[in-house]
């Protein structure tokens, strides 16, 4: 009789501590494909429970200080979108793979869009291999495709599309409008390692902790912010005398 009381009190006790596994695998599994395959409405929603204690996590004293002479972290080999007349320039560190950034992909679109000209990107590639195993292999192709004025086409599809293998690598390369043949000469040739290793560089030197990472002017921003966020940041940069 104690016997069985003991196996039934067993029972009780394991049962909560499998379905509580089993709970786990499931959304560790829903979460990866999301990530990965998943719209970036979906990724936002994910990411959103992550956002508060990542940017938070950021604001503390070793945060990196502003830099007057961030101009000299804009390398000639580095993808631009808008004018260097523009009052405000984001340098922005991005890993392909990160799902932070995949998160802030559509802010950075929107922010483009609305103030164009106004605003001057760039791109620093900083792929974080050691989690993100296919990060720096979707930076060299985006650079080959670059080297062909292709690497804004490029940049839209690998985040829309999340897959990262290098047979889609080529795919988002080739839909970019590159020739085929010499992309593939680049990618082939690791001819970017240098330009990549560079920003990587930079972005230790400046402290980059993590991705995103923004260097609007000189002052740092990190992690995913809301698009009114941004707005607001770059609204009262654009009203800011120049020094």
């Amino acid at each position: 009789m104690q016997k069985s009381s003991l196996k039934i009190i067993g029972a009780i006790i394991l049962i909560p501590i499998v379905l509580f596994i089993l709970t786990v695998i499931y959304y560790f599994i829903y979460y990866t494909w999301q990530l990965k395959y998943g719209s970036s409405e979906a990724v936002g929603s994910i990411v959103q429970n992550l956002e508060e204690s990542f940017t938070q996590a950021r604001r503390d004293a070793n945060a990196p200080p502003d830099r007057s002479d961030w101009e000299t972290f804009v390398r000639k080999d580095n993808p631009v979108q808008g004018t260097s007349q523009a009052k405000v320039t984001i340098v922005m560190f991005i890993d392909f793979e990160c799902p932070y950034c995949q998160a802030s992909f559509p802010v950075m679109k929107e922010l483009s869009d609305t103030f164009g000209d106004a605003v001057r990107i760039v791109f620093k590639n900083y792929p974080i291999q050691s989690i993100h195993p296919n990060a720096r292999a979707a930076a060299h192709a985006g650079m080959c495709a670059h080297a062909q004025g292709k690497f804004w086409n490029f940049y839209d599809r690998a985040f829309i599309y999340k897959n990262l293998d290098e047979s889609k690598l080529y795919e988002y390369a080739v839909e970019s409008g590159v020739n085929a043949a010499l992309f593939d000469q680049c990618y082939r040739a690791q001819t970017y390692t240098k330009v990549i290793d560079q920003d990587l560089e930079d972005g230790l030197i400046l402290g980059v902790r993590g991705t995103p990472t923004y260097m609007v002017n000189g002052k740092f921003i990190e992690g995913v912010h809301s698009l009114d966020h941004w707005k607001t940041v770059l609204i009262e940069m654009l009203n800011t005398p120049l020094p």
